[in-house]
């Protein structure tokens, strides 16, 4: 894509993208060379030789033509991975923005006009060596002057002599046609020829002349192929001003096998002159039978009032003879012509009055059919309206059970976080009393270890005095051998009574210590895990919890907003209902009150919550109960704004649209 003010070969600088589609872009550039404005269309980025130099064969064959409906080419060039054609610049609407913007199908003339002079471009190019076929013939491929001049465009799907290049499609289709304009042998791809471009033009005249999409011709082909009549309703069906020459003409060109279509531009557009005249001939035939008609009464009375004057020369020879028979003979004659002159009259004004009742009549039944049918259009519209007020009611019921079950979850989920902090706190506690129970047994281990030490140094003692009394013995050995033994003897047992005592001692003391120890050792590593475990709980439920930035007070009043809403749409239903009822009734007065009771509870509940599409779409419903198209379209457009992907809203909105014209 490329930016505005870009220049291009020092000479062409983009002002704005005109349109976009699968195979390229093009723009509306000026030409600085000769300060004009040109249209400039980029091809995608290729960089095959063979398909740049075909596309040098194109625009050299484009720029070889001449007409008065075909935009001038004027320059080609390539510049980085783009090649570009430049094209005159033609300004003004295509047919189908113009269609679009109609009430009604384009005038026959009109569209003959147009149609005669697209039937000579075609004769013009399928008349080159080799033909050149468009393939993309549509209103939006047909661009209409100020001036009334008719301009087709978009030739980057011409097929010539260089084939087919694929290059910008006003269509903006990646296939290369548009398929409900195309020819069934163009979309089964089976080759194309002139009479496929006469397809696509049958097929675009089709819906100019009757605003409706022409059927896709591979759905026409199943059902006929299926023994189904053809889904291509007649011309003259839909567009009763279509005389049903022209439409046979062009129901020719739209065949399905292009055997049965008109050989050639040509031959198609002298048959379209062939129906005009025919239709012309039939008109002046219409108009000489009213004249002979009119003559033959002419020649009644003049013959009547040739009678009448030869009758008055015989009357004037007799009058000598008898004047006072011709007195009464001419008496007679003015009564008879007084009597025919009022019968004539009589019956003349007999059948204007007779012509004026049928109009009248004919007036009276499509005014009573287009009462019925915008009766029946506001009856679908206001059971719309409840049926999607029902549902918002019952939608708005679901959203409380749901708002209430997640305050009882909330809830819950509190008295559980409760429960697991008292579980915590007990935990802790119980840890604590481990940790001073472990305290105190590690004091008196402590003990025990000191009592150890000095029963140890006590032994130690009477081991060194043991020996000294050995020693003493031996230095003496008279007569205190003996004394000695008895001595020795004694610490022996000394020794041997507190080892008795020591070791049991010690054993017990270090049994009784690894245990206590064992036992401490795997309840820390219990409450150690009980406080990971708490911990995780407590994390999860604070996740699970609302933010601080949305507390409890705040969540309070949303509630309490929810439960005034539903409060306030439950009433506004009621006087809804009431005022139906009291419609029904034909008392008017007393419906419209309760209408504006429900309009004003439902603009309230507007107020608590402006965002909200279903409340829009419910003061909606009420103005359309009260006739207020105005109002009613302006609050679904706000429901369409809140919500603009939701279908129902906006085709809604589109029948109230309808209905206020």
């Amino acid at each position: 894509m490329l930016p505005p003010n870009k220049v291009l070969q020092d000479r062409y600088c983009v002002l704005r993208e005109l349109g976009h589609g699968g195979m390229g872009t093009v723009y509306e550039a000026l030409d600085q060379r000769l300060s004009c404005i040109v249209a400039l269309k980029e091809t995608s980025a290729t960089k095959d030789r063979e398909a740049r130099v075909a596309f040098e064969r194109e625009a050299a064959l484009l720029g070889n033509l001449r007409h008065s409906a075909l935009p001038k080419v004027m320059d080609y060039f390539s510049e980085g991975d783009g090649d570009f054609l430049v094209m005159e610049f033609i300004p003004g609407y295509d047919l189908a923005e113009l269609l679009r913007l109609r009430d009604g199908p384009f005038p026959q003339a009109q569209v003959l006009r147009w149609a005669d002079e697209l039937l000579r471009l075609l004769e013009y190019l399928h008349g080159q060596n080799p033909p050149i076929l468009h393939r993309d013939i549509k209103p939006s491929n047909l661009k209409l002057t100020k001036q009334g001049e008719i301009f087709l465009l978009d030739f980057g799907l011409a097929k010539g002599a260089t084939g087919q290049m694929a290059t910008l499609t006003t269509s903006r289709s990646v296939r290369g046609y548009t398929p409900i304009y195309a020819a069934l042998e163009q979309i089964h791809g089976h080759g194309t020829d002139p009479r496929s471009d006469l397809y696509s033009l049958g097929a675009t005249l089709y819906h100019l002349l009757t605003r409706t999409l022409p059927i896709y011709a591979p759905t026409r082909f199943n059902m006929i192929e299926d023994e189904q009549p053809d889904p291509l309703r007649p011309i003259e069906q839909l567009n009763s001003q279509v005389s049903s020459n022209l439409a046979a003409v062009i129901h020719r060109a739209m065949s399905l096998n292009r055997r049965q279509r008109p050989v050639s531009a040509a031959e198609m557009r002298k048959a379209l002159r062939d129906a005009i005249e025919e239709d012309d001939h039939h008109a002046a035939e219409e108009e000489y039978r009213r004249a002979e008609k009119n003559y033959r009464e002419q020649e009644v009375v003049r013959r009547a009032e040739e009678r009448q004057r030869q009758q008055e020369a015989e009357g004037e020879k007799r009058e000598a003879e008898e004047a006072e028979r011709r007195r009464l003979a001419e008496e007679h004659q003015r009564v008879a012509e007084e009597r025919a002159r009022e019968q004539g009259d009589a019956r003349r004004a007999e059948e204007e009055r007779q012509r004026q009742e049928e109009a009248e009549q004919q007036r009276r039944e499509s005014e009573e059919a287009e009462r019925r049918r915008l009766a029946e259009e506001r009856r679908q519209v206001i059971e719309q309206l409840a049926r999607e007020q029902e549902v918002a009611r019952r939608a708005e019921e679901e959203r409380q059970r749901q708002q209430e079950a997640e305050q009882e979850r909330r809830e819950a989920e509190e008295a559980e976080l409760r429960r697991l902090v008292e579980e915590g706190q007990r935990v802790a506690e119980e840890h604590a009393r481990e940790q001073e129970a472990a305290r105190c047994a590690e004091e008196e281990r402590q003990g025990q270890q000191e009592a150890e030490e000095e029963r140890r140094k006590a032994a130690e003692l009477l081991r060194t005095q043991a020996s000294r009394v050995g020693t003493h013995g031996d230095s003496t050995r008279s007569g205190g051998v003996q004394d000695a033994e008895s001595s020795n003897g004694d610490h022996g047992h000394s020794l041997s009574i507190f080892s008795s005592i020591r070791v049991p001692f010690l054993s017990s003391h270090n049994t009784t210590l690894s245990s206590l120890w064992q036992s401490s050792k795997r309840k820390f590593v219990y409450t150690i895990i009980g406080v990971m475990i708490f911990i995780g709980l407590v994390a999860s439920v604070y996740m699970l919890m609302p933010s601080s930035d949305y507390p409890l007070s705040q969540r309070n009043a949303v509630q309490q907003n929810s439960r005034e809403i539903s409060r306030l749409t439950e009433e506004a239903l009621q006087h809804v209902n009431n005022g139906k009822a009291l419609q029904l009734q034909n008392k008017k007065d007393e419906a419209n009150s309760e209408f504006v009771q429900a309009e004003s509870l439902y603009k309230t509940a507007v107020l608590l919550e402006p965002t909200n599409p279903k409340l829009h779409v419910n003061v909606a419903s009420v103005h359309i109960l009260r006739e207020n198209w105005t109002e009613a379209i302006a609050e679904y457009r706000e429901a369409v704004r809140l919500d603009p992907y939701n279908q129902e809203y906006l085709k809604n909105l589109k029948q109230l649209e309808e209905l206020k014209k």
